[in-house]
């Protein structure tokens, strides 16, 4: 009831804004009416009761001007209608004795304009004064009675019979005032109606806005934690499995060595549970980004396959990789999110296979030619097949669920977090692709991913055999290992044990490695003299891996320079390529990811692996 209340009392306040609103004009025209009607009657009726109406009328007028003028100061809660509506009721009163001047010795003419004038100022004054009814009823009402009653006792009775008609004239002038007043004051509802939904759009927007700038400042802060929280996982254990590594290159009772295997097995579980709650969470949030660049797709699965040699050593697993020819060397895309990709489904299929093989096959569908001025496209085609333990039909359609794990009771035999086909699917989705699961217990697992693909520019491809077998490369790189020639290598890394860890590494590829704590002893040392690849970190004291890479370039050093870099999140690959850098390696980072390295930008022995 009270916000009724107060509603009526606002159209009120704002009905009444708009009669002062208008308040000058209307007097302005008031004015000129007056003058108008005295300029007509000048010589048509007596000079000196004309003289009495027209400056009756400009006092009466003069007297509303200060009224109007000062309603600018007033607030519209406290405008002065009845101020306001008295002055223009005397106003009213002045126009009906214009009546005073009729006569019926006058000419026909004057005669109507003397009885119509007073009636048409009336009912042109709706317009002025109907925005508050009472002030226009007490003016009409103040005009029009004074004016017929001096009428009827100016002819004698005469003007009886024209009593009706201007009654019918006033009653219908008033129901006009009383419409055009509810109309004004629908609108004005209609208006603060609105004026009240835009002021709660208004707070509803700006509450949004600020839980919008919220939710954002929210997820810089998230992002920023999982980029630190990866780089600090990822930087220890970079250690702890390059030292794990390297132990088992030294002499080792059984005991010893099983010890070893098991902490190399439980390091590289949790970097990959690590891992892959840090890319869940942001693909939860949106935030995954995938580049497009040119990369090297047999290249990339390459050292993405080196990866699981210290592990085929010990389990009667062979990895095969096949790549059709058809598949060009070169094509747009991002290579680190293809190679997580690929590598999940290894993974999987590893850790199902306790005998036979692994199967990787590459191949191209619905290849388009190049034509003049563009490049081949398509759908490339990577398929993991493995003769592991197989997956019951029915959870076929559960795996690629959050946490959702085959076998998902205590007692199951395989770990994991149950995200790995769940981010399978959602980095396939981002690339336009498709991701296919086909099992069967006892027999196997096919994985199948099927992602559009652009040709990039790239040299000419080096023939190589349809199927390699991992083991038989690992046995001919031994085999071959006297055959190296020393590399000087340059390592920035501030890091003491991942100094030790990967200058362990390339010193067992024959390298000979120099190792600078930050970008400015890098600087320093490739001035020193001449080095055939650089090792860049890319957090640094002092001056990191960026900095370094650029002053670099700057001083004319065009060796390689490769980022060992835990940054892994989307764009850290293309800002140390924006940098100057050629290459990019994930810690943590194992000797055959280098061995790759070195064999792509130093050609120590040809990559037979990328076939």
């Amino acid at each position: 009831m009270h916000a009724i209340d107060q509603n009526q009392q606002d159209i009120e306040q704002a009905l009444h804004g708009v009669l002062f609103k208008h308040a000058l004009l209307a007097w302005s025209m008031n004015m000129l009416a007056g003058l108008m009607c005295a300029a007509f009657l000048y010589e048509k009726v007596g000079f000196q009761s004309l003289s009495y109406w027209t400056c009756s009328m400009v006092l009466l007028g003069l007297m509303r001007l200060p009224v109007v003028l000062k309603t600018r100061q007033y607030a519209e809660a406290h405008l002065p209608v009845s101020r306001y509506t008295a002055i223009v009721g005397l106003n009213g009163i002045g126009w009906s004795t214009m009546a005073f001047f009729w006569s019926p010795e006058l000419p026909l003419t004057t005669q109507l304009f003397i009885l119509v004038a007073p009636y048409a100022v009336c009912a042109a004054s709706i317009f002025s004064f109907g925005a508050s009814l009472w002030t226009y009823r007490i003016y009409a009402l103040c005009m029009l009675v004074p004016n017929s009653i001096i009428l009827i006792l100016l002819s004698d009775g005469s003007f009886l019979p024209h009593v009706g008609p201007i009654l019918l004239f006033t009653i219908a002038i008033l129901s006009i005032a009383k419409q055009f007043h509810s109309y004004l004051a629908e609108t004005i509802d209609l208006r603060l109606q609105n004026q009240v939904l835009v002021n709660d759009l208004s707070i509803q927007n700006d509450s949004l806005r600020q839980a919008r700038d919220e939710a954002q400042k929210a997820l810089v802060v998230k992002e920023e934690f999982l980029a630190r929280m990866s780089h600090e996982l990822r930087t220890p254990m970079n250690g702890v499995l390059g030292m794990s590594r390297q132990l088992t290159k030294t002499d080792l009772n059984a005991e010893q060595r099983q010890a070893v295997s098991t902490l190399q097995q439980s390091g590289e579980a949790m970097l990959s549970m690590v891992g892959d709650l840090l890319d869940a969470s942001s693909m939860a949030s949106g935030k995954t980004r995938l580049e497009c660049e040119p990369y090297n797709i047999r290249e990339t699965i390459e050292l993405l396959i080196a990866q699981y040699t210290s592990s085929l050593a010990e389990r009667p697993v062979d990895i095969r990789l096949k790549i059709d020819q058809m598949v060009p060397l070169f094509i747009m895309g991002d290579s680190q999110r293809m190679s997580q990709l690929i590598g999940k489904l290894v993974d999987n299929a590893m850790k199902f296979t306790a005998d036979g093989e692994v199967l990787i096959r590459v191949s191209g569908e619905n290849m388009k030619p190049a034509e003049l001025g563009s490049k081949s496209s398509g759908d490339l085609v990577v398929t993991v097949s493995d003769t592991g333990a197989g997956i019951e039909r029915s959870e076929l359609s559960k795996v690629r669920e959050l946490f959702h794990q085959v076998e998902g009771s205590s007692s199951r035999r395989y770990g994991g977090s149950g995200l790995g086909l769940t981010l399978v699917q959602g980095l396939t989705d981002l690339m336009g692709g498709r991701f296919e699961l086909d099992s069967q217990v006892g027999v196997g697992t096919q994985a199948t991913l099927v992602i559009p693909m652009l040709e990039a520019e790239l040299p000419e491809q080096v023939p190589c055999n349809n199927v390699t077998h991992l083991k038989d490369i690992n046995a001919q790189n031994v085999a071959s290992e006297s055959s190296k020639v020393s590399t000087r290598v340059l390592v920035a890394e501030d890091n003491p044990v991942n100094q030790l860890v990967i200058e362990t590494m390339l010193e067992d590829l024959d390298c000979d490695v120099s190792v600078a704590e930050n970008g400015i002893e890098a600087i320093e040392l490739l001035k020193t003299g001449p080095f055939d690849i650089v090792f860049m970190d890319c957090q640094m004291p002092e001056m990191d891996g960026y900095e370094a890479t650029r002053l670099a370039r700057e001083n004319g050093h065009t060796l390689p320079i490769v980022a060992v870099t835990a940054n892994t999140l989307a764009g850290d690959r293309t800002l140390c390529m924006d940098a100057g850098m050629n290459d990019y390696l994930p810690k943590p980072i194992t000797d055959e990811m280098l061995s790759v390295m070195l064999n792509k930008w130093l050609g120590r022995q040809p990559s037979k692996l990328a076939c």
